[in-house]
């Protein structure tokens, strides 16, 4: 919820200020007339007081909450509830701050005679692309609900593959782990234990033994740097991963394949 300033008056005439928290301007405004009072001004509080912590947020609506909030748009477009009610029933119902915000505007354009493609285009961070085409196209052709049951079961099936892969990749990502941790502590703390012997013995090393060695010597002297490298390659991949289309569709389709 947006915290709003007004000033205005009563029914009575008394001059009113204040506060007053809703979705959008026009649910502010709505909110304070039932309340009896006329605003002449609203503005957004801009006060840290009233200011929402997001802890990084984006306005991106998660796989779940959609594929939720699809499911259940069906369901009551199917039972004859029109765009409009289904869409504030919805807006009420979810607990996804960033789609409850979402559904409130777009149920204010539709209100005002926006067709519902149009209004959930404006949303590219909730509604993707392909869901607002089909429904563009089940607008004209008048098979709201069909499409919309395509649309459910569609993502629906999307997020338990996507589900199904991350549960076969934490096993091998902890395994990897783990791995790199006791190869690095080995490497650190028990190789150098055995350089003293090695070197009483007077023999001629294997070239893998010199090898080995010579990295763990890297290693105690510049493991901040190794560290720091593993850090910023994981952070680079997550950035690529999320801004980077190509990137993004080569990971899912190797890991899917």
């Amino acid at each position: 919820m947006t915290v709003y300033k007004y000033t205005g008056r009563t029914k009575q005439g008394a001059q009113k200020k204040g506060t007053v928290d809703a979705p959008t301007k026009k649910a502010a405004i709505a909110k304070l007339r039932e309340q009896g009072i006329n605003p002449r001004q609203l503005e957004e509080s801009k006060s840290l007081l009233h200011a929402e912590i997001k802890l990084g947020a984006s306005g991106k609506v998660k796989n779940e909450d959609f594929v939720i909030y699809c499911r259940q748009f069906a369901t009551l477009i199917r039972a004859g509830i029109s765009i409009v009610e289904a869409t504030k029933i919805l807006a009420e119902q979810t607990t996804s701050k960033a789609l409850k915000k979402v559904l409130y505007e777009v149920e204010e354009d539709v209100r005002a005679g926006t067709p519902f493609s149009k209004a959930a285009s404006k949303h590219p961070k909730a509604f993707p692309q392909l869901f607002a085409n089909m429904i563009s196209s089940g607008e004209a052709t008048g098979n709201m609900d069909e499409t919309l049951e395509r649309l459910a079961n569609m993502f629906e099936k999307q997020f338990k593959l996507k589900k199904k892969v991350q549960s076969a990749l934490t096993y091998p990502v902890i395994l990897l782990f783990i791995t790199f941790v006791v190869v690095f502590f080995l490497l650190i703390f028990i190789v150098p234990s055995f350089v003293t012997s090695f070197e009483d013995m007077g023999a001629e090393l294997p070239l893998i033994t010199v090898y080995t060695i010579a990295f763990s010597d890297f290693l105690q002297a510049y493991w901040w740097l190794v560290i720091s490298i593993v850090l910023v390659a994981i952070i680079g991949l997550q950035f690529f991963y999320k801004k980077s289309k190509k990137f993004h569709y080569t990971i899912n389709f190797t890991s899917v394949a």
